[in-house]
C-alpha cells in the first residue's frame, strides 16, 4: 500500500534538478552573470548565495529565475545593519529584465522558492498581493487599450503611440496619487474613463462639450456621478501638474496634445511616477505594459483570450500571438472558472450555472472582471445607496434590540462603526462610502434574519443570539466582504476580513448560507458565485486550521455521536438546513456564559446551536467532497464498486480520523483515499496518474499536494504524508476492501491479512461487504454519468423554463401543440444562412458615442484649440 518514491517526480512536476554550484552548471552561471550585471556588492551576494544554498540541496528551478527570486526575498527582508544595501534598491522590473525571467514564472518559482525556505506567512501575503495587483492592472490596461482603440483613435490619426503611452502614464501617476498602496477595480476604472475625457478634451480639435463624460459613461455602462467624484478629484490633479511644471504648457496657455507636449510631458511625468513607485517597495512597474519587449515578461491573463496585445512603437499597429502552449495555465482560466462553476451543486450559495439558469440551455457570454464589479457596484447603489449618513439602525431593528434583557444597541451599534473603520481606515469619500454601505447591508440583513426568527419561534426575544459576539462578527464579514468583492480591493482580497475581524473560519461558515437567503434585494449572480466558493475554501481548507473552534466541540463524545449518526444517512442533501440563528444560540459558547433569554428552555445538547452548526458543517463537507470524487474517480474511469469504497473511506476518515484534516485540505485526503482503496483492489494505480487528473479540477493548485504538513513544522509532498501518516491511520479500515486470500500469510500487495475472528476464521470473513456500502450521494444540479465507461452524462430535468426553452418538446410528456409549433418554425420561409455569416454589428450605445465623437472631435489642425 506504500508508494515507491521514484514517483515523486511526477508529485513535483519536473525533474528533480542538481545542486546549484558556485561557478558550475546553470545556477552558478546565471548568480554571477546577474551579480554582476546589477553591480552587487559582497555583502549581498552573501546573503543571496546562502539563500540559494538552503534550497539547493532539494531542486531549484531554472538558475536565472530561481537567482531572482533569492535576490527578492533578500531585496524584501528587513534588515537592520545597513552593509550590503544593493539588494535594497532593487525593483521587481530591474530583476525581471536582468534574470530574462517572465513574471509568471517569477510568481511560479517564488512560491516554490518561499515553501522551500519555509518563510513566514507575511512573504506568502506579499506575494498574493502583487500577484493581485498584477491581475488588476492587466485588466485596467486591456479596457484602457480597447477603449482607446474604439474611441480616441478614430479622432487621433496621427501620434497614436506617443498619445497612448501618455495617456496610460497619466492614468498610473493618477491612480497612485489618489489611490495610495489600496486600488480598487471599479474606482480605479472610474479613473481611466476620466483620463480618456481628459484626452478628449484635449485632442487637436477636441470638444470641451460636458456630455462626452457623459456619453463615456454610457457606453461603458458606468454611473455617471461616481464618474464625476472621481473625475473632480482628477481635474484638481491635473490642474496641480500644471502650476508646478510637469506639464509643458505652451506660451499661449492652452494644452494641446501634439508630438511636442507629449514628449516633453511624459518624460517629467514619468520621473514623478518613479518617485512615487520607489516608495512601494517590491511592486512592479506598471509602465512595463508599454513597452513591446516587457510585454512578453509580463503575459497579461485574461478570462477569454490566452492572447496577449502587441502595440508596436513604429506603426502604432496591434499585433496579436498566442501564448497558450506556453502558458497553459492562461488558457485553462476561462475553462477552469467554466468548469468550477458547472461543477458545483446548485444551493442558496451556488446559482445555476451560466447557460442552465433555472429552465435551460440560455447562453450566456461569460462576464469580464470589470463587467462582473460593475454589475455588483451597481446592486449596492440601487440597494444601499451612495450616501455616507442614514448609517444608524433602524427604529424596527432597535425594537429587538431593546426587548433583550439588556438593551444591545449601544454595543451593536459601536461593534458595526469599530470593524468598519478596521477594515478601511482612510477617512476620506470612498471609505465613508464603503463603510456605509457595509453597515447598512448588515443592519438590513440582520432584520431580515430576526423577522424570519420571529416567524420560526413566534417571540421577539433574542437576547442569546444579539448578545453572541460571534454571530455580529460573521454577519458584519459577510456584508463587508460583499463590499470588498464588489469593488475589488485587493488589499483586502479574503480571507482577509477574518484576520482582520478575530474571527475563526468556522463561525463565519455558520452565517454565510444565511447571509445570502436573508438579503433583502436578491444577490447578484456574481456576488452569489463569489460566497459560494468563499464557502467553499472554508470548508476545505480554512475551518480545519489547529486553532479552529471545530476541534474544541468535537471533543465532546455526545455531539460527536450526533455528528456521526447523522452522516450515516445516505441523504446528505435532503435533511433540513438550520438557520444561522439556530447554530449561533447555544447557551454555552467556547466557556463563555451568554445572557440567557428567559422565556426560552434551554436546548439539549442533541438540538444545541453546537450540535447544529457541526452537523451542517460535516454535511457540507461531504457535499462538496463528493462532487470532487465523483469528478476524480471518473477521470480515472474507475468502477462503481470501487467509487463505493472510496466514499466509504472518505465518510471514515471524517467521522473517525477528523484529525488527519488539521492544517490540510479536503482534495488531499481524496487522493489518499482513492490511492490506498486501488492499492487494496490490485488496481495500477500510482499518485502521478492520480495527480495528473486532479491538476484538471477547476479548483487544484500545485501546493495541494506538493506541500503537505507532515509535523510541525515538517512539510513534505503528498507521497510522504500518505506513507508517514495517512495510512497508519486509516490501514485497518482500509484492508476491509482487500480481496481475500486462502491460506497465505500476507496478501498480494505484501500487507498482514486481517485478523481471524473468534471462530478462526480467515481473512475472507473479514471483508467488508461492498453491497451494503452506500453509493455517492445524488447531489442536486449534477449531471449524471450514464455509463461508467462512457463520458455520457444525463443533466436533472428542469422544472420551470424560460421563453426561449419552451420550444423544446418532451417526449412523452409535453403536448401535441408544442410539436405543432417546433414543425410550423422549421417549415418557415425565412431560414438563417450558417454558410454566410453576417458581420457583427457596434452596440448601438457604441454606435452612438462614435456619431457624437464623429461630429464633435473632428481633426482641425487649423481651427482654434480648445481652452484647458
Amino acid at each position: 500500500m506504500s508508494e515507491p518514491r521514484e514517483d515523486v517526480g511526477g508529485v513535483e512536476g519536473m525533474v528533480p534538478h542538481a545542486v546549484i554550484q558556485r561557478t558550475e552548471g546553470e545556477g552558478g552561471s546565471s548568480f554571477d552573470i546577474i551579480a554582476e550585471r546589477l553591480g552587487l556588492d559582497q555583502a549581498t551576494r552573501a546573503r543571496v548565495w546562502d539563500l540559494l544554498d538552503k534550497v539547493g540541496g532539494k531542486g531549484a528551478g531554472p538558475g536565472r529565475c530561481w537567482v531572482a527570486c533569492a535576490l527578492y526575498v533578500d531585496s524584501m527582508r528587513d534588515i537592520s545593519d545597513t552593509t550590503g544595501a544593493t539588494a535594497r534598491r532593487l525593483t521587481l522590473t530591474q530583476l525581471l529584465r536582468v534574470a530574462n525571467c517572465r513574471l509568471i514564472e517569477f510568481f511560479n518559482h517564488l512560491k516554490r522558492f518561499l515553501q522551500e525556505l519555509s518563510l513566514t506567512s507575511d512573504f506568502e501575503e506579499r506575494l498574493q498581493l502583487l500577484e493581485r495587483k498584477f491581475v488588476l492592472s492587466a485588466i485596467l490596461f486591456r479596457k484602457y487599450q480597447q477603449l482607446f482603440r474604439d474611441i480616441i483613435e478614430p479622432c487621433q490619426p496621427k501620434e497614436k503611440m506617443p498619445l497612448f503611452c501618455f495617456g496610460w502614464t497619466v492614468f498610473l501617476f493618477c491612480k497612485a496619487k489618489l489611490f495610495g498602496d489600496q486600488p480598487e477595480l471599479v474606482t480605479s476604472y472610474h479613473a481611466l474613463l476620466c483620463v480618456l475625457h481628459l484626452l478628449i478634451r484635449h485632442l487637436p480639435g477636441g470638444s470641451s462639450d460636458a456630455r462626452s463624460l457623459e456619453h463615456l459613461c454610457g457606453v461603458t455602462g458606468t454611473t455617471l456621478e461616481e464618474v464625476q467624484a472621481v473625475n473632480a478629484e482628477l481635474q484638481s490633479l491635473w490642474q496641480k501638474l500644471i502650476d508646478t511644471n510637469i506639464l509643458s504648457v505652451p506660451a499661449s496657455g492652452e494644452i494641446v496634445l501634439d508630438a511636442s507636449f507629449l514628449l516633453a510631458s511624459r518624460v517629467n511625468l514619468d520621473r514623478e511616477y518613479e518617485t512615487i513607485f520607489g516608495q512601494h517597495k517590491g511592486d512592479f512597474d506598471e509602465r512595463l505594459f508599454l513597452s513591446p519587449e516587457d510585454q512578453d515578461r509580463l503575459v497579461t491573463p485574461s478570462r477569454f483570450s490566452p492572447e496577449v496585445s502587441r502595440t508596436t512603437a513604429a506603426g502604432g499597429h496591434s499585433t496579436r500571438r498566442n501564448l497558450s502552449h506556453e502558458y497553459p495555465e492562461l488558457n485553462d482560466m476561462n475553462r477552469h472558472a467554466q468548469e468550477r462553476e458547472s461543477s458545483l451543486a446548485s444551493s442558496p450559495l451556488r446559482p445555476p450555472p451560466q447557460g442552465q439558469g433555472t429552465g435551460g440551455a440560455v447562453l450566456v457570454p461569460p462576464k469580464t472582471p470589470v463587467s462582473a464589479a460593475l454589475e455588483a457596484v451597481t446592486w449596492l447603489r440601487r440597494t444601499l445607496g451612495t450616501s455616507s449618513q442614514d448609517i444608524e439602525p433602524p427604529a424596527s431593528l432597535r425594537e429587538y434590540f431593546e426587548e433583550c434583557n439588556v438593551d444591545q444597541t449601544p454595543v451593536i451599534v459601536k461593534r458595526a462603526h469599530d470593524l468598519s473603520r478596521v477594515l478601511f481606515t482612510v477617512d476620506d469619500d470612498n471609505a465613508a462610502t464603503r463603510r456605509a454601505q457595509g453597515i447598512k447591508l448588515y443592519n438590513r440583513v440582520l432584520e431580515s434574519m430576526l423577522k424570519a426568527e420571529e416567524t420560526r419561534l413566534r417571540h421577539r426575544r433574542f437576547s442569546v443570539l444579539l448578545g453572541n459576539e460571534s454571530f455580529h462578527r460573521a454577519l458584519l464579514a459577510c456584508c463587508f466582504e460583499t463590499v470588498i468583492f464588489s469593488y475589488n480591493i485587493v488589499t483586502l482580497a479574503f480571507p482577509a476580513v477574518l484576520r482582520l475581524f478575530n474571527l475563526k473560519a468556522f463561525d463565519f461558515s455558520k452565517v454565510v448560507e444565511s447571509f445570502v437567503k436573508h438579503v433583502p434585494s436578491q444577490l447578484p449572480r456574481v456576488l452569489k458565485k463569489h460566497m459560494g466558493e468563499v464557502e467553499d475554501t472554508i470548508l476545505e481548507k480554512l475551518a480545519w486550521q489547529a486553532d479552529s473552534p471545530l476541534y474544541g466541540l468535537l471533543a465532546d463524545p455526545d455531539l460527536l455521536g450526533h455528528v456521526r449518526q447523522s452522516l450515516s444517512s445516505e441523504s446528505l442533501t435532503q435533511q433540513p438546513r438550520p438557520s444561522a440563528a439556530q447554530q449561533m444560540m447555544s447557551p454555552i459558547r467556547g466557556g463563555t456564559t451568554l445572557v440567557q433569554p428567559t422565556p426560552v428552555a434551554r436546548p439539549s445538547k442533541q438540538t444545541s446551536g453546537s450540535a447544529n452548526a457541526t452537523e451542517l458543517f460535516f454535511r457540507k463537507v461531504l457535499c462538496l467532497a463528493a462532487i470532487r470524487v465523483k469528478d476524480l474517480t471518473s477521470r480515472l474511469q474507475l468502477d462503481d464498486t470501487v467509487v463505493k469504497e472510496v466514499w466509504a473511506c472518505i465518510k471514515y476518515a471524517f467521522s473517525e480520523k477528523h484529525t488527519l484534516m488539521m492544517n490540510r485540505h479536503l482534495d488531499q485526503i481524496i487522493m489518499c483515499c482513492i490511492y490506498g482503496v486501488c492499492k487494496v483492489n490490485q488496481l495500477q494505480a500510482t499518485f502521478r496518474n492520480i495527480i495528473d487528473q486532479y491538476k484538471k479540477q477547476p479548483q487544484a493548485t500545485a501546493r495541494v499536494y506538493r506541500d503537505v504538513p507532515i509535523a510541525d513544522p515538517q512539510h513534505a509532498d503528498i507521497i510522504m504524508f500518505y506513507n508517514s501518516v495517512f495510512i497508519l491511520e486509516m490501514k485497518t479500515f482500509i484492508l476491509r476492501f482487500q480481496t481475500p486470500t486462502w491460506g497465505g500469510a500476507s496478501t498480494t500487495n505484501g500487507l498482514p491479512p486481517p485478523a481471524s475472528n473468534s471462530n478462526g476464521e480467515g481473512g475472507r470473513s473479514r471483508l467488508l461487504d461492498v453491497a451494503s456500502l452506500a453509493p455517492l450521494p445524488m447531489v442536486p444540479g449534477s449531471p449524471q454519468k450514464v455509463n461508467g465507461r462512457e463520458n455520457v452524462y444525463l443533466s436533472p430535468r428542469r422544472l420551470r423554463m424560460t421563453p426561449r426553452t419552451k420550444s423544446l418538446y418532451a417526449f412523452g410528456e409535453s403536448p401535441a401543440r408544442d410539436l405543432g409549433e417546433i414543425n410550423r418554425t422549421l417549415n418557415r420561409p425565412h431560414r438563417i444562412d450558417f454558410d454566410d455569416p453576417q458581420p457583427v454589428k457596434k452596440p448601438k450605445i457604441l454606435q452612438k458615442f462614435a456619431e457624437f465623437t464623429e461630429k464633435n472631435l473632428q481633426p482641425q489642425p487649423s481651427s482654434p484649440h480648445t481652452p484647458p
